[in-house]
Parts: structure tokens; sequence; C-alpha cells
């Protein structure tokens, strides 16, 4: 006998075609070449060209392909069919440039719909589940994203949001194989190493942890081993990763965040770098790793402090939501994208249903607060280029961005540390 759909079900496949359709003709329909053209289009053509060599290629004294190895792998079929219809970005008829734009931007969204279709697969509660998964399809930071913009950030959503649901769930094998694609998609997956191994060192034996920092180990010199050997280097994972966070040396690189909001316009318009004095010998971008390192050390400090049952325990979620915001708000060098792993963590602490209505208001407003200001500093930077917006100009608006952003992020800090300053306070997991 055929298993019938519930409703919810029934609304939610509407719902995913519905939306699929839709950010499909805007992927098709929109031809800004912002990044793709630079990056995502060429990747495309060097995987199909010469997989296991698509880091030969240079770029601004950088790698080409400056990400790890997935990405750039699961363009190679939209890379075939771009190469069989021989359709480019510019200079063709508007059927062939609305079919190039729509390969090229159809990975990002396949992830955004994944995103969703997995919270609602995996919510006890199929009405509530189908709330969140209508809240991630028409998510207007994601929306904008994937579908306009055409970055990957989707995919940094989808292998956060199945790796620590998983983690929470205490299946730890299969976060850990998750947590090692992950490691393999986006260079921002660094940053979670942290947070994953003291979950693990906090709740598993050693001989066990052993295991799994092997397997993440394993899995990624295996994946990338094809390409050091075809450029005869043992260390390029380690070139790639370095390559890519120091592609970028501005304190400040568009985001709305501390550093934007702390430093004047006028300072900022003299492109002010990581790598410039701060007080003499200390450079700023030693000033940033000190803080990375400091926010690091209060994750530890955290961890240790609930394992010793000295401070309330706090959602996994929550706690990624805080760490992950840290890092973008007073680390530098920052993108205007890059505070969207703080929306995947906020995405798995929704996927909870059973605290207080106090909280459940707490959850809401940082749903809001981040999918606004995240949105927001994504179409302004975009925008702002195509009506060649004065740079002044332009720079203050990116600091009253970071201002308003980061007395949002304080204050929905300190509504959570009000909440859970108590171990009679914590919400369920």
């Amino acid at each position: 006998m055929t298993k019938k759909f519930s409703r919810e079900t029934r609304v939610f496949i509407v719902l995913l075609i519905c939306v699929a359709v839709i950010e499909l003709v805007c992927a098709g329909l929109f031809w800004g070449k912002f990044d793709l053209l630079t990056y995502n289009f060429p990747w495309s053509q060097v995987v199909v060209k010469n997989w296991a060599g698509m880091y030969r290629p240079r770029f601004q004294n950088a790698y080409l392909v400056n990400y790890p190895p997935l990405i750039p792998t699961l363009l190679w079929p939209f890379g075939k069919l771009i190469h069989h219809f021989g359709v480019a970005l510019v200079g063709q008829s508007p059927l062939r440039t609305t079919l190039a734009f729509l390969l090229i931007k159809l990975l990002p969204l396949i992830f955004h719909w994944l995103t969703a279709i997995f919270v609602y697969w995996k919510s006890s509660d199929k009405l509530h589940g189908l709330w969140l998964s209508v809240l991630i399809l028409v998510n207007p930071a994601i929306w904008f994203n994937a579908a306009f913009w055409g970055q990957m950030d989707s995919v940094l959503v989808f292998l956060i949001v199945i790796s620590f649901y998983y983690l929470q769930q205490r299946q730890y094998l299969v976060a850990t194989l998750w947590f090692s694609v992950g490691c393999l998609a986006k260079l921002q997956f660094i940053y979670l190493v942290p947070i994953f191994g003291l979950v693990l060192l906090t709740q598993l034996p050693r001989r066990l942890i052993l295991g799994y920092v092997s397997l993440v180990i394993g899995v990624n010199i295996v994946s990338w081993l094809p390409f050091m050997i075809n450029m005869h280097s043992v260390l390029l994972p380690f070139k790639v990763i370095l390559g890519g966070a120091n592609q970028y040396d501005g304190i400040v690189v568009n985001a709305f965040n501390f550093w934007s909001a702390a430093l004047k316009a006028r300072v900022w318009y003299k492109q002010l770098l990581i790598t410039d004095h701060i007080l003499g010998p200390v450079t700023y971008n030693m000033v940033g790793q000190a803080i990375l390192v400091l926010i690091i050390l209060g994750l530890i400090g955290l961890f240790w402090g609930m394992w010793r049952h000295r401070l309330p325990e706090i959602p996994l979620s929550v706690i990624g939501l805080i760490y992950t915001g840290a890092i973008f708000f007073f680390t530098m060098g920052q993108h205007e994208r890059y505070q969207i792993p703080m929306l995947a963590f906020e995405l798995l602490w929704l996927m909870s249903n059973r605290e207080s209505m106090r909280l459940q208001s707490i959850k809401w407003a940082w749903f809001a607060g981040l999918t606004s200001m995240i949105f927001i500093n994504e179409a302004f930077l975009y925008f702002a280029m195509y009506v060649n917006m004065n740079l002044v100009l332009c720079y203050r608006l990116i600091r009253l961005g970071g201002i308003i952003n980061t007395l949002v992020f304080i204050g929905l800090l300190a509504s959570l540390i009000c909440q859970y300053r108590r171990p009679n306070q914590n919400g369920t997991d």
C-alpha cells in the first residue's frame, strides 16, 4: 500500500517547487557578474579541462581556485553543460546569457533547497518544521546570496546544519563524516574545529576521540591527494588555505562589524591594512590574531565550566551562534557574507521548540536581526558597486551598518546571558 504524505508534507513539496521555480527565474534573469566572472565561472571551466590540475592557474599572485576542492569539483557537471552549450556570461544572445547565469548559480540554489528539506525532515513536529522550512526558503539573506549573487554560502549553511545537528544528537560518526566534508568545502569551516573538537573532548573517551580525529584527517588527506600529486606538493592544502586567508589584507572588508563601526571613515578610506602598525612593532594583524586566540580560550573556558558543572548547560547551537558571532564581529578581514554561519547555528537552535515562551521570543529576535542585517550588508555592497557610489559615502554607510549590527549583536547577546545565567533557566536543545 502506498504511504500517503501528510498535509504538512504536501504543503512543503508545493512550496519547495514554487520557490525553486521563482529562484531559477531570478538566477537566470539577474545578470550581475560580480565574483561570478572572476571565480565561479572560470572554476567551472578549469575543473572540466584539468580537474586534478585545478590549482595550477594563478590570479593576482594567488591560486585562481582558492577554495578547498569540494565546491570546485561540484561545479564540474555545470562546467560540462556550459562547455556543451557553448554559453558565456558576456557577449552572447539574451537566451544564451540567461542559460549561462542559470547554470553557474544552480549549485548554491540546490544546497539552499537541501537545507530546507533536511530541516523539515528532521523536525519532530512537522507543523513547526514546515514553518521553519518556509523561513529558510524565503530567507532574503540566503536568497540574495544564492539566486542573485551566485555565492556558495548556502553550501556552508547546509554543511554546518547537518554536521552539528548530528553532533547535537550524539551521532558522532555521522557528524564527523559531514564535518570532514565541510572542511573540504569552505575555509570558514576551519574556525569550527575548536567547537567541534571540544564537544568530542568533553563527551567521549580518548580512544574514540583519536578515532574521529583520524577520520577527519584521513578523509581530507585522501580527498586532497590527487591535487597534491598533480602539483608535486605535499603542502598544497596549507598553501591554498593560507593563500585564501591572506588574499585580503583589509582590516574591514565591507562587513558590518565592530571594526567598521570603530574606525573612522576617513581613516578607512586611506586603506588601512592588517599589516600596518598600530603601536610600535605591533600590527593590526597581531591584534586580530590575539583576539581570535582570546575567543577560542573563552570557548574552552565555557566548555570546561559546563563540563565541571560550574556553569549552566548551554545548547550547542547557542554556543555556535555566539562563537561564530564573536569571530565575525571582533576579528579582522571579515567580508559582508561571513556572518552567514551565525544563521546556520540559529536555524539549528530554531529546530528545537520545547523552550519557554521567553526563550522562544529571544530565538525569533535573533533570527529576525540576523536575517535583516546580513541581507542589508550583502545587498548594499553589491548594488553600491553598480551605482558607483562615492567611496567616502559608501564607507560611512558601512560604518553606520557596523554600529547598528554590533549593537544588535550585543543586545541579543545580553538577552542570552540573562537567560542562561542560572542553571534552572536552561533551554532544551
